[in-house]
């Protein structure tokens, strides 16, 4: 099964600390952002029998609760609004859950390894006290895990890298690309999935 993944460029702490801030002004900041942009902040999310719109889904993130366990999609959504309020989004992919076994595979290859994968892609929704939806999450990669991470591509073997399957070596690269990205900005690098 596809998912499609957004990949942004933050300040994690930002966003972190947006979460449970309870803060009015930021509220109504990310909210003027949205009737300025193509989205519609007031779109409702089904959450089995309780219907949620966008709005109020942000507001209790941003007052850190109270959550309705059936709306844990909504609330990532609200999550990932506010990453891309404080940060840049710098790609969005498919991708499939059973292809991360190749590239761990891959990662081992070239010496590197798969710290933080699952930071990457699930780890958002449990780390942030909210209910975990079916078939979406996020994470994070940190600064200095990108760094170190780029290293050891930079230091591994290219015959090595040339001999990988092309599309894991393509979907590796975008990684890379991702890392070099959050080098150059010193921001950390955070996702959202769904599908």
């Amino acid at each position: 099964m596809s998912s499609i993944m957004t990949v942004y460029l933050v300040d994690r702490a930002t966003v972190e600390a947006a979460i449970g801030s309870k803060d009015e002004s930021l509220f109504e900041a990310i909210t003027e952002h949205w009737n300025d942009s193509e989205e519609d902040g007031e779109r409702m999310c089904g959450c089995g029998d309780v219907a949620l719109d966008a709005k109020s889904a942000l507001r209790a993130v941003i007052n850190g609760g109270p959550y309705t366990e059936d709306c844990g999609y909504a609330y990532l959504d609200a999550c990932e609004r506010i990453c891309a309020y404080f940060g840049e989004d710098i790609d969005e992919e498919d991708f499939h859950h059973t292809f991360q076994e190749r590239l761990d595979k891959a990662f081992g290859k070239l010496g590197m390894d798969d710290e933080g994968r699952i930071d990457l892609l699930y780890s958002f929704a449990s780390c942030h006290g909210l209910p975990e939806p079916d078939g979406a999450n996020g994470g994070s990669w940190g600064k200095q895990l990108c760094a170190d991470q780029l290293e050891r591509w930079e230091n591994s073997d290219p015959a090595v890298r040339s001999r990988l399957r092309v599309d894991v070596r393509e979907n590796l690269e975008s990684r890379i690309k991702w890392m070099r990205a959050a080098k150059a900005a010193n921001k950390d690098i955070m996702v959202f999935w769904a599908g």
